[in-house]
């Protein structure tokens, strides 16, 4: 019997996708026969039967992150039409669909990404190879009334200055600030990781203030439940481009209540 990594075999099927397999071999979740198969790199027989003991709930661990946020905003997206900004496998737009999402826009500047159970659903209008700074009206058919935004590699203000011509009533933006893309040329430490704490406070104060410049207010954030592969901590900010909204100030109390009780880095 012809043997294939045990990673490959996992997402064979698409409902997850190979990075999603290789997270949880290396998390010990899946098994083959009863015993723990230690590495995605493991060979095994292409008809195993592998097991995960607990099937994650969305194909990026992006789901878990928004679906913390929805809840802890009190947001509603049932019948909602989104735009999900860097979606990436689709870890926000698997939310969004299970929240009953009428329909989500799928945006992301690379392409195939997203794992086959967000691609083939119906309510999923895939726009790969889309820079989200060039994003108008006009290249949406229905207006939509909800965003998200997960990107790396950019300051957060460039990918959401373009949403407040694009979004309707009620026009609420979850957006997944992470400091380490948000913080000056040689703040971040070795790894890509933030470690000290007047760094990651400065970061996070210079990423609000050019969202107010661009014309949003800060409805709410709170520390994201995970974070980032890396270890960086990631928040989680309700943007609305109307009304009025909380400081700066308010802001960063409520993001780095929880550190308060963590032991300061060096």
């Amino acid at each position: 019997m012809k043997k294939i990594r045990a990673d490959e075999l996992l997402s064979k099927d698409g409902t997850i996708t190979r990075s999603q397999a290789r997270l949880l071999i290396m998390e010990g979740k899946v098994s083959v026969k009863g015993r723990t198969v230690m590495k995605p790199g493991e060979l095994v027989p292409e008809d195993s039967c592998l097991e995960i003991a607990a099937p994650p709930k969305f194909v990026g661990r992006g789901g878990h992150k928004l679906e913390h946020a929805l809840e802890k905003f009190g947001l509603n997206v049932e019948g909602l039409i989104a735009v999900d900004v860097g979606a990436s496998t689709g870890g926000f737009t698997d939310c969004l669909l299970q929240r009953g999402a009428k329909k989500v826009y799928a945006v992301d500047v690379g392409r195939s990404q997203l794992a086959q159970k967000v691609a083939c659903d119906p309510r999923v209008v895939i726009m790969d190879e889309t820079n989200a700074r060039n994003l108008v009206p006009e290249m949406f058919p229905e207006k939509p009334q909800f965003a998200c935004v997960d990107c790396s590699f950019i300051s957060g203000d460039k990918v959401i200055a373009p949403l407040k011509n694009l979004l309707g009533e009620p026009g609420f933006i979850v957006w997944l600030l992470k400091p380490q893309f948000e913080a000056g040329p040689g703040k971040v430490g070795k790894g890509g990781v933030i470690r000290k704490d007047d760094v990651l406070e400065m970061a996070i104060t210079e990423a609000l203030d050019r969202i107010h410049i661009i014309g949003a207010s800060v409805i709410d954030c709170c520390e994201s439940p995970i974070r980032g592969a890396d270890g960086n901590r990631e928040y989680l900010v309700l943007l609305r481009f109307s009304g009025a909204g909380i400081s700066i100030a308010d802001c960063l109390a409520r993001m780095l209540k929880q550190d308060q009780n963590e032991e300061p880095q060096n």
